[in-house]
């Protein structure tokens, strides 16, 4: 079995547990073509398993190359998989990339600071480092927030076209509008959306997942969550570990779903963003925007789930000094 959380790699043991989203047939031709792809997806559709998988395609098709059979369209490009989630700015996320590429670039900017270079003149020498890289097919996951995502691919738009360097940026749904704002919505040619996968490929994941031996009916499972790759694993795990029948697993589900669908469209709407994105306080910018609301709704908001038993909440210390901050998750209930 394997039901961890584990996103799948290019190797060769994950690539049998691979069941391919809708959208993976449009993602594979627009890389052919050689066009930039905007992958958009909630936390757990499965966007860095994609990812790998695209590594592993233009694996093959080096090898396939190698040994005089590439297969016509084939893209030519290596493919370079880059975590941008470490890069809090556009800047860091550049020198992530180059690090990747192989054209490592300074860190610390100390080079241009002494030349007295403004942070446009910086970024620019970041872009151009770059350049100095054979072609490749960047696929970059989890770029910056905060606006650093259309720094990168707005402001930077231009030069990064400049650049034989092809991209596909798989980000959270929390990013789209940064990334599909002029100038950036430019820069992709394609946008693709990972969602959740269909009765079939649920199936397939649960098969797959569960092995050749499963200690219940995979049927049984399909359709009873969001029908995102990591909410289906866990379910499947919950089943596997729990000596409660699966009957009786299933039927508290039921009912707790039915309570979160007796709520107020706005309290649904905190329990669906807790369940998509995991804990988070009442002043959480991407929980603020998300809503649409004031932390002071939130807050109250939160209080009242906690209150009924949906919500727990617990202090957690921040990196700086000061009070820690209040999170809110969502009950096993």
């Amino acid at each position: 079995m394997r039901l961890d959380n584990r996103p799948l790699l290019s190797s060769v043991a994950d690539a049998p547990l691979f069941v391919a989203p809708e959208s993976m047939p449009a993602l594979r031709a627009a890389v052919r073509r050689r066009l930039n792809v905007l992958l958009l997806g909630p936390p757990g559709a499965g966007k860095t398993t994609v990812l790998r998988r695209l590594e592993a395609d233009a694996r093959a098709g080096a090898a396939a190359r190698a040994a005089d059979a590439a297969p016509a369209g084939a893209a030519g490009l290596r493919a370079v998989y880059v975590d941008l989630a470490p890069a809090a700015t556009a800047a860091e996320a550049l020198v992530l990339v180059a690090d990747a590429l192989g054209v490592p670039a300074d860190p610390s900017g100390a080079a241009w600071r002494a030349n007295g270079a403004g942070p446009s003149t910086a970024l620019l020498a970041l872009v151009r480092r770059l350049a100095e890289a054979p072609p490749a097919l960047v696929l970059a996951d989890s770029p910056p927030g905060d606006g650093e995502s259309h720094v990168l691919f707005g402001r930077l738009r231009d030069e990064l076209w400049q650049l034989e360097h092809r991209w596909v940026v798989a980000a959270p749904d929390a990013l789209r509008d940064e990334l599909t704002r002029p100038p950036a919505d430019a820069f992709f040619d394609v946008v693709l959306e990972l969602g959740p996968l269909s009765s079939q490929a649920q199936r397939a994941l649960l098969e797959r997942r569960l092995g050749a031996d499963p200690p219940f009916d995979p049927e049984r499972l399909v359709g009873e969550t969001d029908g995102l790759p990591r909410s289906l694993i866990r379910l499947a795990r919950e089943a596997v570990l729990t000596d409660r029948p699966l009957d009786a697993l299933l039927q508290d589900r039921h009912a707790a779903r039915a309570r979160l669908d007796g709520l107020p469209d706005a309290a649904r709407a905190l329990t669906d963003f807790l369940a998509a994105r995991g804990a988070a306080s009442a002043s959480d910018p991407d929980l603020l925007g998300a809503m649409g609301f004031s932390a002071q709704r939130a807050r109250k908001l939160l209080a009242e789930l906690e209150q009924a038993g949906l919500v727990r909440s617990y202090a957690a210390r921040q990196e700086r000094q000061g009070r820690p901050r209040k999170l809110y998750e969502l009950t096993r209930a």
